[in-house]
């Protein structure tokens, strides 16, 4: 989660050098896309789709051929050798195995539904931390530009009660506290 933190700041914050902006869905395929646990329970799914497939190749029959050849004979000169090939097809087929292997398909499918969900789980994780992640950033982006805000009107406070002060209409109490403020502002945007 941190980390999804982490790589969405630099991602945004190195976005403001290169002048790239990048949206909420882009941050989303992101890390979808690079995440390590999405990408195990994508791997977590085609084991499990390949588990069903060969629970289900048990209902066909099973095929085999095999071929061979033998060289035999006096191999000290005489140039006396004889060979045979061997051919086979072998066919076999399970009539009943007490429910066995229907049983077994059943299990196969139901892990793939449980690597299903458990990949969909994971992802809407994901998605929740990095659409908090993006709003808190965005959150702090908002507040930044609210404290240089208020900064600047601050110092323009500032500058007027001056002003104000130097023609007589204002006290030295309230430049004090004007000038307060402003170290106040400032304090806030650097901290």
């Amino acid at each position: 989660m941190k980390k999804i933190i982490f790589i969405i700041f630099f991602m945004l914050i190195s976005s403001i050098s290169v002048a790239e902006v990048f949206t909420l869905t882009d941050c989303i395929n992101l890390a979808k896309e690079h995440n390590l646990e999405l990408q195990q329970a994508r791997l977590s799914i085609a084991n499990a789709r390949a588990a069903a497939s060969e629970a289900r190749a048990q209902f066909y029959p099973s095929l085999g051929v095999s071929s061979s050849y033998r060289l035999s004979g006096d191999f000290s000169g005489n140039n006396n050798y004889q060979g045979n090939f061997s051919n086979g097809v072998n066919a076999s087929y399970n009539l009943y195995k007490g429910g066995a292997i229907r049983a077994s398909a059943k299990i196969a499918d139901y892990r793939l539904a449980i690597a299903q969900e458990n990949y969909r789980q994971k992802e809407a994780e994901v998605i929740l931390a990095v659409k908090q992640a993006f709003y808190k950033i965005l959150q702090i982006q908002q507040q930044i530009d609210l404290i240089k805000q208020v900064l600047q009107r601050r110092h323009e406070n500032l500058v007027l009660i001056k002003l104000n002060y130097n023609v007589g209409r204002e006290n030295q109490a309230n430049v004090a506290q004007a000038e307060a403020n402003l170290s106040q502002s400032e304090y806030d945007y650097w901290k």
